[in-house]
């Protein structure tokens, strides 16, 4: 009888300690340095984790916000190689990282690459979505400084979100993804430009074509062996044509580490697309010295994608 009445005790002592074990261990998991873990920012249908870069020295004003997708096999932690950080801390903007886990995914994409399954697509992006209105209902994020970033399937996604949200993003860009494809069963995109790798999708009968478009700037490498190369093309006919870029406004331009660059700009002499053609890399993210870290996924070249894409989104000194 004594053992069989300590019993319930000593399952209370375990349970406790139980739990206690698992908020350590979901704590050095999730709670990154630097990072703020925000675990409660709403329903989250996606079920993703918000990690938020927040500058020591945010400004108190107008500030810029910039979502940033990891690839495959990434992570917040990882895809903060890129350097977006560092940035952050010296124009003073927040960077919010969304994470996929791995019951999600089991190598941690984003689902928009399944086919047959938009529903999971769908409420990964009202995740990323009621992220960015956590930031904004707490912060002093300007409505016209929200911009999405991404590699891989991150940067496909930034593309769908950007296409998906027009009137909310300012400017995108995205390295090693590709354009919108019927294919996949991609929901959400309205008065797009038409698919180009299957039959064009039935557009709203009361849809009218959007005048105001996000900015694009669009980067892919040639040696990609993981995205091909030829996805580029789709994404750059898609944002050209809803920019209304005519071929005449395209100004070429050979940088150094041989990177084919091309901006397009509209009739008031604006760049609302640009492209990055990485002659010699793979599916890597490019960094510099002082911009970025090399790593897995992550190459020392001569330009830094966190840096230009920042630039293109006004954040920083513009280009």
């Amino acid at each position: 009888m004594p053992r069989r009445a300590r019993t319930p005790l000593l399952l209370l002592i375990f349970s406790l300690l139980s739990i206690r074990a698992g908020a350590d261990n979901k704590q050095t998991t999730l709670a990154l340095p630097g990072f703020t873990l925000i675990e409660n920012f709403d329903t989250n249908p996606g079920n993703l984790v918000m990690q938020l870069y927040a500058p020591v020295n945010a400004a108190r004003k107008r500030t810029a916000l910039v979502v940033a997708l990891h690839g495959c096999a990434g992570s917040a932690q990882q895809f903060s190689s890129a350097g977006f950080n560092e940035l952050a801390e010296k124009h003073r903007f927040y960077v919010i990282y969304p994470e996929q886990r791995a019951e999600n995914n089991s190598n941690l994409c984003f689902n928009h690459q399944i086919p047959g399954e938009p529903e999971k697509e769908k409420r990964e992006i009202t995740s990323v979505m009621q992220m960015i209105g956590y930031l904004q209902s707490r912060y002093a994020i300007a409505a016209d400084k929200i911009f999405l970033t991404g590699f891989s399937s991150g940067g496909q996604l930034a593309g769908i979100i950007a296409a998906t949200y027009p009137q909310l993003i300012s400017a995108v860009s995205f390295i090693g993804a590709g354009g919108y494809k019927c294919e996949t069963d991609h929901s959400g995109i309205r008065d797009f430009a038409e698919c180009f790798t299957g039959p064009p999708l039935p557009r709203a009968k009361a849809s009218k074509r959007r005048r105001k478009w996000p900015r694009a700037s669009i980067w892919h490498a040639k040696l990609d062996k993981n995205v091909a190369f030829t996805r580029m093309k789709p994404a750059i006919t898609q944002w050209s044509r809803v920019h209304r870029i005519t071929p005449r406004r395209r100004q070429k331009t050979l940088l150094p580490g041989n990177v084919s660059y091309v901006k397009m700009k509209n009739q008031a002499n604006r760049t609302m697309v640009e492209t990055y053609t990485l002659n010699t890399m793979a599916h890597t993210v490019p960094v510099m010295p002082g911009c970025g870290k090399p790593g897995d996924y992550f190459t020392l070249e001569k330009i830094c994608f966190a840096r230009q894409s920042i630039r293109f989104f006004g954040i920083g000194k513009a280009r």
